[in-house]
């Protein structure tokens, strides 16, 4: 994934998440993202977007959230966390069949 790509996306997805909470754990995870991707440590950022999706996902589901979760830029936040863990989850295959 090209970095701007990421970068764009990843400033979307950061601000709405630190909209939602101030939890430290969720703070701290976001930021190592751009550390790991720069870093190339696609591992580590796999299990730190795996993380956010899942607290992500339990925090925006339900009965309650429903009608406020499923609605921009919620939803568009919940996709974009999938996205890149699938093309992180690519990037840590390319990494371990080169190996």
């Amino acid at each position: 994934m090209p970095y701007s790509y990421f970068l764009i996306e990843l400033e979307g997805v950061e601000k709405t998440i630190k909209n939602l909470t101030y939890d430290p754990y969720i703070r701290g995870y976001l930021k190592h993202l751009k550390t790991f991707y720069m870093s190339e440590n696609y591992e580590m950022l796999y299990y730190v977007i795996n993380k956010l999706l899942s607290w992500y996902s339990s925090e925006t589901s339900g009965e309650d959230a429903n009608n406020v979760f499923n609605q921009f830029p919620y939803s568009k936040t919940r996709d974009v966390l999938k996205e890149l863990l699938n093309e992180t989850e690519k990037l840590v295959s390319d990494v371990n069949v080169g190996s």
